[in-house]
């Protein structure tokens, strides 16, 4: 109620809507009582009763809705609630159709690959397929990629004590450990020819033993194997370096997960969930200015979510105060990137950084223009103002009519 009354002090004629995790009548009436706003919304409320709410508050501050931004909101909102149903982030339409696939397939128990570069949210998806109550393994098969087998077998599959100088006490494996859940296998092209070669065996009997039982005594599982690799697989099946049987087991159910930087629809939310979880983290109340965000669905995040996650952190632990987090911030981390980088050559960093903007909004206007019929139209699909668009469009010496479409 508090904030209530200063917007409507600093400006009366601001429309508000307010949202909270909290069932408390006591807020509400408060927020009433102010005279601000009567749109007052809990979290957990289906998208359709969000929709309207925003609708709403957009039809009173004068806002009219073209059918094709209502049409992108509604089916965002849709997606967004569908994949934050599995515990994942984003509302791009390739993270949706991802989430169907989890969906789908979550109550078997089978395996699945999870194909995509570094840092672009493979474990998140792995999560996905967890059954609520049941368990969740996950192995990192990079600490093993010297070819150490005896503690690779150890984790995947437990040992019995004496098994080996060290093991002191009969151990559970991660097989055993998640028996009924799920096992996520990360990053399982470091594993030796021999590793994959038990593996498969594994996957095939479903039955495993423990390091150093020679009693013969084998462990039934019945859980899901949910496996993570790079791209690169394919070049490592061919040099021989990858078994292709174990990959053509795995395969029969392949989820690619495409780069943050072609799922741009994913980045604010993204933002915001790593700004919510860092202010938690570090004991802050920062926020994310509208342009940085903006600026952020600008960048190609070479290091797809992590580094994302990485710079909303630094962002949040360096800033001198606890307002919103401006542009500022983030053209100084693409300066000091390109510096590290050794990015100087014959152009000033400022220069080189205005470039990296540049490429990125004219490749983003380009391409929405194709897939319009007018200019107004681009400027809708990118939520700007007309005259913002054609400022941009001049400055970065485009001709929309060389790619607007013409259909109809």
């Amino acid at each position: 109620a508090d904030l209530a009354l200063h917007i409507q002090q600093q400006n009366p004629h601001q429309h508000i809507l307010f949202m909270t995790g909290f069932d408390e009548k006591e807020i509400y009436f408060n927020l009433l009582n102010t005279g601000v706003s009567r749109h007052f919304l809990q979290k957990g409320l289906s998208h359709e009763i969000m929709l309207t709410k925003i609708k709403n508050v957009l039809t009173a501050s004068g806002v009219s809705l073209t059918p094709i931004i209502e049409d992108t909101l509604e089916e965002s909102l849709k997606r967004e609630s569908a994949i934050r149903g599995l515990g994942m982030v984003g509302r791009s339409k390739q993270l949706f159709e991802i989430a169907q696939v989890v969906e789908k397939y979550r109550k078997f128990k089978s395996c699945f690959l999870i194909v995509g570069d570094s840092g672009a949210g493979k474990e998140l998806i792995a999560k996905a397929f967890q059954i609520q109550g049941k368990p969740f393994f996950a192995v990192d098969c990079a600490r093993y990629s010297s070819g150490n087998e005896q503690f690779l077998e150890s984790e995947l599959y437990g040992h019995v004590k004496g098994a080996f100088t060290g093991a002191d006490t009969e151990k559970k494996g991660a097989f055993e450990v998640a028996n009924g859940g799920v096992i996520f296998l990360d990053e399982l092209h470091c594993l030796s020819i021999a590793a994959q070669a038990k593996l498969l065996r594994t996957i095939q009997e479903m039955k495993i033993r423990k390091l150093g039982d020679t009693t013969g005594k084998e462990i039934m599982v019945n859980l899901t194997i949910v496996a993570a690799t790079r791209p690169l697989i394919g070049a490592m099946i061919q040099k021989g370096e990858f078994k292709d049987d174990l990959y053509f087991r795995l395969s029969k159910s392949i989820i690619e997960v495409p780069p943050l930087s072609e799922r741009v629809l994913d980045i604010k939310p993204l933002a915001r969930f790593f700004l919510e979880k860092y202010n938690h983290k570090h004991e802050r109340n920062c926020e994310l200015h509208p342009v940085l965000l903006r600026e952020l669905e600008s960048y190609n995040w070479p290091a797809n979510v992590r580094e994302l996650e990485g710079f909303i952190e630094n962002a949040i632990m360096t800033a001198k105060d606890e307002s919103a987090i401006g542009p500022e911030v983030f053209r100084q981390y693409l300066e000091k990137k390109l510096n590290d980088q050794g990015a100087r050559r014959t152009c000033s960093p400022k220069a080189d950084l205005n470039l990296v903007i540049d490429s990125a909004q004219s490749e983003q206007i380009i391409n929405t223009l194709k897939e319009s019929s007018t200019v107004q139209e681009t400027a809708d699909k990118l939520a700007v103002p007309r005259t913002t668009l054609i400022h941009r469009i001049k400055k970065l010496n485009i001709d929309p009519n060389k790619y607007l479409s013409r259909r109809g």
